[in-house]
């Protein structure tokens, strides 16, 4: 029987798709007021998201995918640019009359409006070994960042799961900044928070090894669900934790811009490889779920 999709989630957390911010205190404090959304049409000092040098997708490359990806609303894509070393918003970002109402497009563009955020790319290390009664699976993340940077040692970056019927794919994940007393988050030059989106997989079942590269349809959707689901959102002292009610709907809404991007056939063939490596030697009836 064909393995049920289900939505995945940063390592270590509840379930979110197609990735989800790790704790840090980028939160509004109590009693404090967070900071009231964008309003679109006003201009306003754009700072940007850049991106780091060790990333393997750089700059002008991420605008380029962006500005050719046809599942993007054309409104995004034309007002999206590689300027000043930073991926870029218009100052006076408009959007159409005549267009669906998007609630994700308000916290998207709020990531833009300061100088908060920093994309790398990242590849995950799948490993199974084991047989199909004493099965051993862990997803390793591995980010791409320059000399002298790197996460808070409380940031979980790896998985285990002893039954492949558990393992839930992540292809994005965003951190807050730095965090020295709790030792959460990235610790960047920059001391900006963290986009990682994945660009490859490596997957090894037993002694063979396979790499899978992410395509630039999936990176743009796990960026935008990055971006408009998390960074935007917390970028204002939003919520932007899997679970609540807003960020389940933001995510849906993404999702559904995003249909075509490939990403649940990509999860299935690896489910189905770690499926499949696991059946070996066992009786079909066994292997039936």
């Amino acid at each position: 029987m064909a393995r049920q999709l289900r939505d995945p989630a940063p390592l270590g957390l509840s379930p979110g798709a197609p990735g989800g911010r790790l704790p840090g205190p980028l939160r509004v404090e109590p009693g404090k007021s967070p900071t009231p959304p964008a309003q679109f049409g006003k201009a306003a000092r754009q700072g940007g998201i850049t991106v780091n040098a060790a990333s393997k997708i750089a700059g002008p490359q991420w605008a380029a995918m962006i500005s050719g990806n046809t599942e993007l609303p054309e409104f995004i894509t034309e007002q999206l640019s590689w300027a000043n070393n930073s991926l870029t918003i218009a100052a006076n970002f408009k959007v159409p009359k005549n267009t669906i109402e998007r609630g994700w497009v308000p916290d998207f563009r709020a990531a833009f409006l300061k100088e908060d955020w920093e994309i790398s790319t990242c590849h995950l290390e799948i490993t199974a070994r084991g047989t199909s009664s004493s099965q051993q699976i862990t997803a390793i993340l591995v980010p791409h960042l320059s000399e002298g940077e790197r996460l808070g040692r409380i940031t979980p970056l790896k998985d285990t799961w002893t039954n492949y019927d558990d393992i839930v794919l992540t292809f994005g994940w965003t951190f807050p900044k730095f965090h020295a007393r709790s030792e959460t988050g990235a610790s960047l030059k920059s001391n900006r928070g963290l986009v990682l989106v994945a660009h490859r997989i490596v997957l090894t079942l037993g002694t063979n090894i396979q790499n899978f590269n992410i395509s630039e349809g999936i990176m743009v959707h796990t960026l935008t669900h990055e971006v408009g689901v998390h960074a935007g959102r917390a970028s204002q002292g939003l919520s932007d934790i899997h679970g609540d009610k807003t960020v389940e709907s933001r995510t849906q809404e993404i999702d559904q811009e995003f249909g075509k991007s490939g990403i649940k056939a990509l999860k299935s063939q690896i489910y189905d490889l770690i499926e499949k490596f696991f059946a070996k030697g066992t009786k079909p009836e066994a292997a039936k779920r």
